[in-house]
């Protein structure tokens, strides 16, 4: 599969098998179902640059195993996972949707666009490139977690646009 696993099932029928959003031939999809979006937590206010279009890279150690991922879920947490212990934070915030269509080696020059301060560059380190980044109103908590993992919401969205 060379898309995102971006599924869909409706919550009345348990029995639904889910179908690969990237498969589905309609013009537009705005459905009540329960979407299953990969997500992406990233730490406070980071998402809001994102939105803002102050924030085009987001920067990490490691890249995800299939590209490109579409609809990926921007969630917005508190607490930096991984330290201290924390690999959850159950108060994060849906707040966007965003495309990564591809990762690059880190340079010094990306550090405006992944809103870093120059001092805090270092060799190694891979710039997701976010594209197509569109806002979320989900009212609810949804959890922050390490590395992608998947969230399933009930949200009317327009996964076209």
């Amino acid at each position: 599969m060379t898309e995102s696993a971006t599924l869909l099932s409706p919550k009345s029928d348990p029995g639904f098998v889910p179908i690969n959003v990237c498969d589905w031939s309609y013009p537009y999809l705005i459905l009540p179902f329960t979407v299953i979006f990969q997500a992406l937590s990233i730490v406070h206010p980071a998402v809001e640059r994102i939105l803002r279009g102050e924030k085009t890279l987001e920067i990490r150690q490691w890249a995800p195993d299939v590209l490109p991922l579409r609809h990926l879920l921007l969630v917005q947490n508190r607490h930096r996972l991984g330290s201290a212990g924390i690999r959850e934070d159950p108060d994060g915030r849906a707040l966007a949707l965003a495309d990564v269509l591809h990762v690059r080696p880190w340079t010094r020059v990306d550090c405006a666009a992944s809103c870093s301060r120059p001092e805090a560059w270092e060799p190694g380190w891979l710039a997701w490139e976010l594209t197509h980044v569109r806002p979320v109103t989900y009212p609810h908590p949804v959890p922050a977690r390490l590395r992608l993992y998947s969230v399933d919401l009930d949200i009317d969205v327009d996964l076209d646009s």
